[in-house]
């Protein structure tokens, strides 16, 4: 079984310091001149983003 893999890009917000799914409505909310763009899960997380607390960066498991 292949394990699910993670979204492919994150927004964080400077002032928070907390990261969302580009895709995900609460990205609008975040002031364009506080988005930071990160490629990869690992690039949020190394930059000492943390993910927001509504919104999981973890794929769904597939249903067995």
């Amino acid at each position: 079984l292949a394990q699910p893999v993670a979204l492919k890009s994150y927004i964080g917000n400077r002032e928070s310091l907390r990261f969302f799914p580009a895709a995900s409505q609460e990205v609008q909310r975040i002031k364009p001149r506080n988005r930071v763009h990160f490629g990869t899960l690992m690039d949020a997380f190394l930059a000492g983003y943390a993910p927001a607390r509504h919104v999981s960066p973890w794929p769904e498991a597939p249903a067995q």
